[in-house]
């Protein structure tokens, strides 16, 4: 989710991509879903604007089937990379205190940890790798 102003609104509205992926997976079978507020840098790490976004998601993605205890929601910034690979310091996200992306995603997953840092990596098996589960 893009935690800006008016990029997350576009996106969520009736006919946004942000429905249209959420339906899409859901149709698909995926039964766990994370919500990653992404850009929450841009707006001052405003923890108001995080439940707005959470309070509008959770209910409609328990609406299309997921259950309750199969969504995780947590604040990000990709740019800085707070709360992705480990957890974020500042003071600022001083009210979060759940556990950071990689945390969430696991321990498993090796590849999309060298995807981010930017190392290479073979594209086929790592296309394997997400086909078979990361077993």
């Amino acid at each position: 989710m893009d935690a800006i102003t008016g990029a997350f609104d576009a996106g969520f509205n009736k006919g946004g991509q942000t429905q249209e992926h959420a339906i899409l997976a859901r149709s698909m079978g995926i039964e766990n879903i994370i919500v990653a507020v992404n850009k929450l840098d841009v707006v001052h790490w405003n923890k108001e604007r995080y439940d707005y976004i959470s309070s509008l998601m959770a209910p409609f993605l328990e609406e299309i089937g997921f259950k309750e205890e199969n969504i995780i929601t947590l604040p990000i910034s990709g740019l800085h990379g707070d709360n992705v690979f480990k957890r974020s310091k500042r003071e600022e996200l001083g009210w979060y205190e759940g556990p950071c992306l990689l945390e969430v995603l696991g321990k498993n997953l090796r590849e999309i940890d060298l995807l981010f840092r930017g190392n290479e990596f073979n594209s086929k098996e790592y296309k394997e790798t997400i086909e078979n589960g990361f077993e």
